[in-house]
């Protein structure tokens, strides 16, 4: 199954401009963090990532969770940045330079994605290939998606279709239906990110001529989601709203 999005070419000069070293760290993805915890076991699991430059995901479930975190990339440069950027940090994983559709391991105790199963169209087939690497008792699927609706989805098709262009909406309805479909019982499916909203001048031609101006231009946008991020993290509550909101997140048992 061809990738309905981007080339590999794109994602080549992407990672190319990457620094090093990446991480999530559990304070900036809080409300995903505590869905998280509140589900996921720790210890020696083994996770894998599918797309997984630059590896700041693969740091993060290690260093919260203690996973072996291995990951798959297309592009050989993600792969090279991945290798690199756990290097650093001293996190051990195993990062495979090879087409997901083609992979063959043995099975995972988690399979992670974040960003991916929206660049294609017919999905389904996607997720049934995610849910196959899984182990068959017990096995977690984890996948994060954008919210592809409302403000955020017109910032997207307005000052960078392009990236637009290879993003097909999926709505959380439809994720979980997509995913208990394929075999799995859902644990928690939401909407996340509360009310942030996308930086408009980012990811496309101006951005990259004129960094100085986007920066001052994006301010605002910034601020906004600076200020909710930490107001809904010091009362602990997370507004739901389909049309503003950052992420929808997936997390199902096999």
């Amino acid at each position: 199954m061809a990738n309905e999005g981007l080339d590999v070419s794109y994602w080549e000069d992407v990672w190319e401009a990457v620094s090093i070293p990446q991480e999530r760290r559990a304070e900036d993805i809080h409300e995903i963090h505590r869905a998280l915890s509140r589900i996921l076991p720790t210890g020696e699991l083994e996770l894998i990532e599918i797309g997984c430059a630059p590896g700041s995901w693969l740091v993060y479930f290690h260093k919260y969770f203690g996973y072996s975190a291995s990951g798959i990339e297309l592009a050989k440069r993600a792969c090279e940045k991945t290798i690199e950027n756990l290097s650093v940090q001293n996190i051990p994983g195993e990062i495979f330079h090879r087409d997901f559709f083609e992979f063959e391991h043995e099975p995972y105790d988690v399979v992670f994605s974040a960003g991916f199963i929206e660049h294609f169209k017919d999905v389904e087939p996607v997720i049934q290939r995610i849910v196959d690497l899984c182990v068959y008792k017990g096995g977690l699927v984890i996948t994060i998606i954008p919210s592809m609706q409302g403000i955020n989805r017109w910032i997207s098709k307005t000052f960078r279709p392009h990236v637009a262009a290879g993003h097909f909406p999926i709505n959380r309805r439809e994720l979980k239906e997509y995913h208990e479909r394929c075999g799995l019982e859902t644990r928690y499916c939401d909407y996340v990110g509360s009310l942030r909203i996308l930086t408009p001048i980012a990811k496309n031609k101006f951005s990259k001529e004129h960094p100085s101006v986007s920066a001052i231009l994006n301010l605002p946008f910034r601020t906004w989601n600076r200020v909710v991020s930490v107001l809904t993290r010091g009362i602990g509550r997370y507004p739901k709203v389909q049309f503003l909101t950052e992420s929808i997140i997936y997390i199902g048992e096999k």
